[in-house]
Order: structure tokens, then C-alpha cells, then sequence
């Protein structure tokens, strides 16, 4: 009896013991930097989760340098420089992107409902969206995209429990194993492993795409050698109506926290490369809410998305079209 109970425990440890091992290296590395305070973001080979990697740079940084101004979005938000808004604001303003993975309408509320919460001062708040965006409101499951505590209605230990999950996730384990010991990016990696070191700026998190220093070497050979992504059939029409009464509670919500604040807000729908206009109900819906001067939709097919030269990838306008953009909403006076 004692030699079964003996074996049987044996058995257990050995079934745990790969387990225990990867838990070891999760807390050895801290792979999504999630674990422990940091200076900086971008220690890590993986990618890492945008919204809790910009609170935290906010809450660095936010006494030292006073930010007052705040981007906020989806990726399309890498296309306009927190330096070249700052240009365009009141002379006194320091401006911080906070942006999210795959973000929605629900996570720019959330965002600000917490900067309202913590009393921070927002002189100037500024959404670069998508359609999608706009459409999406529900929060995702995914650890990447999920809000930190402190900006969304999640504990401590749910938030790092998904993370110690997602790193036993098959893909993510071994892509950063093989990644860590060999230093080679595979295409399998693709999403998982950040192969470029910095991309974002460590005290406002504006973006440093490395996409601009190979455009800037190969010049039209980028969009030559990337022409598969643009291959798609462009549709030069307009999206349906995406704003319905959820979206729309959120957008007043969001318009209320700036009226409480005294906020100079502006709503910015980025240029796509497959020029479909938003539905022009949505368009009256969100100058009725935040009002006329305060919207700005550069989507459908305009200058901006008539040119390749504007785009990374058809999702993704490059800065060249954000400061075009910027010039539009505030004019072309800059102090």
C-alpha cells in the first residue's frame, strides 16, 4: 500500500513538474513586464500590453513632466506624434499617448473615467479612431488587450492570472524560449515576439515605428516588396451605421467627463487605405455629441488615401498623413 501511495505521488510530481518549471521561468523573467514597476517598457522580447504599459508611463512620469494631454485609440494612433500635437495645443502642454491594443469604444471610457477619477489634469484629450473602433464596445478577454487595475473594473489577481495563462499558451511559451536563447525571428512569431527592441518612446509613449527607418532606405521599394498587403479590392463606399444606443451612452459618458473638466476635446476618424467612408448618420451622431468643431473624419476616399505613401499597411497611416491631419483640425497656425 505504502509503495502505491509512494509511486502515485512520484507520478503527480513528475505530471507537475514541466508546469512548476514554466511558472519558475514566468517569474523569473517577467515576460510581459507585469509583475514588478518599471522605468522603462521595453526590457522584453514580447510584445507587451499597451493600455497597462501607458498607465504606467503616465504614472511615472506624470509629476515630473507634467502631462496634461492625452492621445488615446487604437494603433492608428502610432500615425500622429504626441510632439507634433503639442505644436498645435496651449504652449504649457504635455502630451502622453495611451493607447491599446485592438482598443474600444468602452476602453477610451474607461481610460478616461480613471484620469477623471485620479483628478488628472485634462487640458487636452484627443481620440484617433477607426471604424472598428467606434463599432466595438465590448472589452476583450485577451491578456494583451485586457485593461490594467486602476483603468478597468478588473482585480489585481485576475489580471496577472491571465497573463501567467496566456505565457502557457503553446505559441507564446515557445516563441519566447526560442526567441530568448536564439535571438532569430520566425514567422511563426509573428504578433508574439517584438523583434524591433524600442518602439515606443519611454516618457510619453509616442511611437517609434521601425517602418520609417526602412522606408526611409528603400524608399519605394517598401511599398514595391509590401504590395501583397495593399493588394486588396478597394471599396470607395460608405460603412454602415455602427452607433447604436450602447455606443452612444459611451460617447456621452466620454463628453460629460469633458464637460466636467473643461476639456479641449477633439474626435479624429483616421484615413484607411480601403477608402470606405463612415456612415454619415455616425458622422452627425458624434458632432451632435462632442460637437461640429470638434470631429473630424478623414476616412473614404480623399488625398490622404489616394496615396500608397500615406500608409505602413492599409490599416496604419504613416505621420507624413497624421501632421496633414493636424493641420486640418487646428489650421495651419502653430505656435
Amino acid at each position: 500500500m505504502k509503495k502505491n501511495s509512494a509511486s502515485f505521488i512520484i507520478k503527480c510530481i513528475l505530471l507537475a513538474l514541466p508546469f512548476m518549471i514554466i511558472a519558475a521561468v514566468y517569474f523569473m523573467c517577467d515576460p510581459y513586464m507585469v509583475l514588478h514597476k518599471y522605468k522603462r517598457y521595453d526590457r522584453s522580447c514580447m510584445f507587451l500590453n499597451e493600455s497597462f504599459v501607458g498607465w504606467q508611463t503616465y504614472l511615472n512620469n506624470k509629476n515630473s513632466v507634467k502631462l496634461n494631454s492625452f492621445m488615446l485609440g487604437n494603433s492608428c494612433t502610432m500615425g500622429i506624434k504626441c510632439s507634433s500635437w503639442e505644436k498645435y495645443i496651449s504652449k504649457d502642454s504635455h502630451a502622453i499617448r495611451l493607447y491599446g491594443n485592438a482598443e474600444r469604444l468602452s476602453s477610451v471610457y474607461l481610460k478616461m473615467k480613471a484620469l477623471d477619477s485620479i483628478h488628472a489634469p485634462m487640458k487636452h484629450v484627443m481620440v484617433v479612431a477607426n471604424i472598428s473602433l467606434i463599432e466595438n464596445s465590448t472589452l476583450t478577454p485577451f491578456a494583451t488587450n485586457l485593461l490594467p487595475p486602476g483603468e478597468g473594473d478588473i482585480s489585481e489577481t485576475h489580471f496577472q492570472c491571465c497573463f501567467l495563462q496566456a505565457f502557457f499558451v503553446p505559441s507564446n511559451l515557445f516563441s519566447f524560449l526560442d526567441y530568448s536563447l536564439f535571438h532569430h525571428y520566425r514567422k511563426s512569431m509573428d504578433g508574439i515576439i517584438n523583434p524591433f527592441g524600442v518602439i515606443r518612446n519611454p516618457i510619453n509613449c509616442e511611437a517609434i515605428n521601425p517602418h520609417e527607418e526602412e522606408i526611409a532606405k528603400m524608399d519605394d521599394r517598401y511599398w514595391t516588396l509590401n504590395k501583397g498587403k495593399f493588394q486588396q479590392i478597394r471599396k470607395p463606399s460608405e460603412h454602415k451605421p455602427v452607433i447604436g444606443d450602447l455606443q452612444y451612452n459611451l460617447l456621452m459618458k466620454i463628453a460629460d467627463i469633458c464637460h466636467k473638466n473643461h476639456t479641449d476635446f477633439k474626435f479624429i476618424i483616421g484615413p484607411e487605405y480601403d477608402q470606405v467612408k463612415l456612415n454619415h448618420k455616425d458622422f452627425i451622431i458624434l458632432q451632435k455629441v462632442f460637437g461640429n468643431k470638434n470631429v473630424y473624419d478623414f476616412t473614404g476616399k480623399n488625398c490622404l488615401t489616394n496615396d500608397i505613401h500615406n500608409f505602413y499597411d492599409p490599416d496604419h497611416f504613416r505621420p507624413i498623413a497624421g501632421d496633414y491631419m493636424l493641420k486640418a483640425v487646428y489650421g495651419q497656425s502653430c505656435h
